[in-house]
């Protein structure tokens, strides 16, 4: 007797390993001290590191393998286990943003964080062959992204007290108009590019999240494994690729966790033998 289930293919393409290792060392938030501008640029930066770029694309192509030199394996959340304090400084204000003076934990972004969550719940999803952790993956990726917008309006408002862009309860901003308005403000007037597939990747797994999360509508649902890797491959493009453009546009680092999802291993159903 047979049974299915679902898994990460084993390794990624060529091609994807070595688009990842250049975005990893051109946009991820790495601590080289040097700004590498070209591909040519991060060949002769592993060159003069004794790594030969084409060994390094076969090693990344096993994914678990991490990338020397250029991915930032830290976090965004710092703990503490004694009595200590940890705390979050403006680096504009000085002022103290979040603390904790006991064992606990603080977040340094809240939508890196969430993106954390939701990459958790992703791999729940494939271990576990659960649409109820795709859900939750969903959820916490379209959070995220809506959070990374959220900080960079409360940036703007910091440095432009004498035109603050207000989203309240009042005066309620629909994420669209977040994209379409207030995101040429942080990149200088540049627009995402929606005929791109990350966006009607976004919208089609934002439609499953309203759908099913925010207004349900079903009393019942069916779903094949096959559909349900389907999705999750989508998250790849519809929230990690998404997430990208938008620090590309906003020129902010990136995080080595959203690149690295971004070209994370399909999701496949294989046969079990029970």
């Amino acid at each position: 007797m047979s049974n299915h289930k679902l898994q990460y293919q084993l390794k990624i393409s060529r091609k994807n390993s070595q688009e990842m290792i250049f975005m990893m060392a051109k946009y991820g938030n790495n601590s080289l001290g040097v700004k590498l501008i070209s591909d040519a640029d991060v060949k002769r930066y592993l060159a003069s590191k004794n790594t030969d770029f084409n060994k390094l694309v076969e090693y990344c192509r096993t994914f678990r393998n991490n990338i020397p030199h250029f991915e930032n394996l830290i976090g965004s959340t710092v703990s503490t286990f004694g009595g200590g304090k940890i705390s979050i400084i403006d680096k504009k204000t000085g002022k103290e943003t979040e603390a904790v003076n006991h064992p606990g934990t603080i977040s340094t972004s809240t939508y890196w964080t969430l993106f954390e969550q939701s990459i958790e719940y992703k791999n729940n999803a494939v271990n576990k062959s659960s649409f109820s952790e795709f859900q939750s993956s969903i959820t916490n990726g379209i959070a995220s992204i809506e959070a990374f917008i959220n900080y960079l309006t409360e940036e703007w408002n910091n440095s432009n007290p004498s035109n603050i862009l207000i989203d309240s309860k009042q005066n309620k901003i629909s994420f669209d108009e977040k994209i379409d308005y207030l995101l040429p403000k942080f990149s200088n007037g540049k627009k995402l590019d929606k005929s791109k597939r990350y966006w009607s990747d976004y919208i089609y797994l934002k439609n499953i999240r309203d759908d099913l999360t925010i207004h349900p509508k079903r009393s019942s649902l069916s779903y094949s494994l096959e559909k349900l890797a389907s999705n999750i491959n989508l998250m790849k493009s519809g929230i990690s690729e998404l997430l990208i453009q938008i620090h590309l546009l906003t020129k902010r680092l990136i995080p080595a966790i959203i690149i690295r999802s971004r070209f994370s291993p399909l999701v496949e159903v294989i046969e079990i033998n029970s």
